[in-house]
């Protein structure tokens, strides 16, 4: 089975390479806001099964599969193994943070003040 049948189980059609963000269609998200399936045996957001689908690996331990574009999981939760890279946590959260995807100041939910106060 080749990486499109794969991810067509999951809902996602793969036409083109890097292409567009794609999101699941047979899916629903999390309460973290992630599609998550069960793939080889494991509970694991899409975008990992996906990743792991076009690598032929498993991330090891200490690694994740981080978003390269908006659409990870503060956009619209894209699966595309072509928009995603292995790195560590430190790396992931410096994406979200350059990126704008991570909350900070105002925007964080427990917030006390804000500028107007």
């Amino acid at each position: 089975m080749d990486l499109a049948d794969s991810l067509a189980w999951f809902g996602v059609t793969l036409d083109v390479d890097p292409g567009p963000c794609l999101q699941p269609t047979r899916l629903t998200r999390n309460m973290h806001g992630r599609y998550a399936s069960t793939f080889e045996g494991r509970f694991c957001s899409v975008h990992v099964a996906a990743w792991t689908l076009l690598h032929g690996r498993w991330p090891e331990k200490g690694e994740v599969v981080r978003h390269l574009c908006n659409g990870g999981s503060g956009g619209n939760g894209c699966c595309n193994p072509y928009h995603q890279a292995i790195g560590t946590q430190v790396d992931n959260v410096a994406d979200s943070r350059r990126s704008g995807r991570m909350a900070t100041g105002e925007r964080v939910g427990n917030a006390r003040l804000s500028s107007a106060d």
